[in-house]
């Protein structure tokens, strides 16, 4: 026989085993809950977008709107932006000529690599006038 100290811990630890699986059960609700209010937010915000799309598409052909949505798709990957950035950062002008030229293959209308360019190309002049005067500094130092 068990005693009634033993009892009283056994239904102790059952109480706290059924009250630790309600918590449980009501963190799952509260997860599912939350899903179903994301994915409910992001249907809605969706539908809201294809009535957009849709609403904006009245009266354009379907060929004018296959052009516009490639040109939206067609932006310059975050990484070559960031190499140009760096690149000039680094004063690698000639580097930074290059991926210029390749962000407005991507982009051809984008104002900062067309404002860029001139000014580009510019420090590459400098620089290689630089290193002309310095040649024909050292020729004139050495006759």
């Amino acid at each position: 026989m068990l005693s009634q100290e033993q009892e009283s811990n056994a239904t102790k630890k059952k109480n706290s085993e059924t009250k630790v699986n309600n918590e449980k059960d009501i963190n799952t609700k509260d997860v599912a809950n939350a899903m179903s209010a994301v994915a409910s937010y992001n249907l809605q915000r969706n539908n809201s977008n294809v009535k957009e799309m849709s609403d904006s598409s009245d009266g354009k052909d379907e060929e004018e709107e296959e052009t516009s949505e490639e040109e939206e798709d067609r932006r310059a990957p975050i990484e070559l932006l960031g190499e140009f950035l760096k690149a000039i950062m680094d004063q690698d002008y000639k580097l930074a000529s290059k991926l210029c030229q390749m962000i407005l293959i991507y982009e051809p209308e984008n104002p900062e690599a067309k404002q860029f360019i001139p000014l580009i190309e510019e420090k590459l002049l400098l620089g290689k006038l630089k290193y002309l005067f310095l040649i024909l500094h050292s020729y004139i130092k050495n006759i």
